[in-house]
């Protein structure tokens, strides 16, 4: 029994020619298809041989799924090379008993009209809005073509017979399920949190006697992590005499950052830590942090903030995606806005009773551990192998 899962995540070769990924699909995060189905064809792009793969990445391949790459361009620009990608698709798609898209993807999109056409059962995972990731993307094109996005998979949603989505209530209101639909909430952020939470017992540093060590992790491919305003957010609390450094975990170029940090005064004030393994080196990183932040123009469910919760950290955020739903809206602030995410963390390390917020974003993250979402995600993906003919 084979099963096809679509998206357009970039994958890597390392120099041994094994498959790596970012920290989005270790080899793990494949059980959960595996569990019902004997082999997963995984179709995604391919983003070359890394060097660094070993140390950077994590290990994606395993024995029960194979990798097949389609046409490597940008989601607004494949558009104009649709035929060819869906052809390479509908290859791979055809043959399959069972299918599973991760939406925004154009991939995935395609993916599901080859399953149509061939009356495969399929079930879309989502994970994001189309609309915020063109529209911050940085381009024309992509800010013109977020609209179609945006409507191409709201329609796809609705008539899927089965959707999972990695929030509780904000992707459900912006593409809602047919009523007929198996639509369940289970996130695909999988934690492990201590089981005591003995060790939140310190209060936080202040900012009249000692350095407040702020921290996020996010890419710098693109601005969609919002590292531009906790530059500028940073040069604000600096000016108004807040001891502060900034912390950066992430892969990529970070040039036009190190730019702007030098333009707003802060370069002594704000460090690139490269990125990490996942797992155990980046939360011995975050446990270094005092605050950390989230300052998002798009997303779903940020892993990387509820590993902070789970260390027990005082978190801030922006409204993006389904940040709210883990956060007090007192610790929120508008995507972009560098003014509100100053306050919020002004409000975070001036606050009374410190230990009372780590204390419930700690529980905030129990909900979700491995074990309590694992029964769901079995039970949803069982529906799906029960439909196979």
């Amino acid at each position: 029994m084979k099963a096809v899962f679509v998206h357009d995540h970039v994958f890597f070769k390392s120099i041994d020619g094994e498959i790596y990924s970012a920290s989005a699909f270790p080899s793990s995060a494949w059980q959960r298809y595996i569990d019902h189905f004997d082999k997963i064809c995984v179709i995604g792009r391919y983003g070359g041989v890394r060097e660094d793969a070993e140390s950077n990445l994590v290990r994606s391949g395993r024995d029960e799924v194979e990798f097949n790459f389609v046409s490597d361009t940008s989601a607004a620009k494949r558009v104009l090379k649709r035929r060819k990608v869906f052809e390479e698709i509908r290859r791979h798609v055809s043959c399959a008993d069972s299918v599973i898209v991760r939406l925004p993807s154009e991939n995935g999109l395609m993916a599901l009209k080859v399953a149509e056409e061939n009356k495969i059962p399929y079930a879309i995972e989502v994970v994001g809005c189309v609309w915020d990731a063109l529209w911050n993307y940085g381009s024309i094109l992509a800010k013109l073509y977020a609209p179609i996005a945006y409507f191409r998979m709201r329609a796809a949603v609705r008539s899927s017979p089965q959707n999972l989505y990695v929030t509780n209530w904000f992707l459900q209101k912006r593409y809602p399920s047919a009523r007929h639909a198996n639509a369940v909430a289970i996130s695909n952020v999988s934690i492990n949190p201590s089981k005591d939470a003995g060790f939140i017992t310190q209060r936080p540093k202040t900012y009249e006697s000692e350095i407040v060590t702020i921290g996020l992790i996010g890419n710098f491919k693109s601005n969609y992590k919002g590292i531009d305003t906790a530059v500028c957010a940073v040069s604000l609390l600096l000016k108004e005499g807040v001891g502060c450094e900034l912390k950066i975990l992430g892969s990529g170029d970070a040039e036009s950052y190190k730019v702007l940090s030098e333009k707003m005064g802060v370069v002594s004030q704000v460090e690139f830590s490269g990125s990490l393994p996942n797992g155990e080196p980046v939360l011995k990183w975050i446990s270094s942090l005092d605050v950390y932040i989230q300052p998002s123009r798009q997303e779903g469910l940020p892993r990387a903030l509820l590993e902070a919760m789970s260390c027990g950290k005082l978190c801030g955020g922006s409204t993006a995606g389904g940040i709210p739903e883990l956060l007090p809206k007192e610790y929120l602030h508008k995507p972009g806005d560098h003014i509100g995410l100053k306050n919020v963390i002004l409000n975070l390390i001036n606050l009374e009773s410190p230990v009372n917020a780590m204390l419930e974003n700690y529980n905030t993250s129990l909900e979700y551990a491995a074990d309590s979402l694992d029964k769901k995600r079995y039970d949803f993906y069982s529906q799906l192998r029960g439909r196979v003919c």
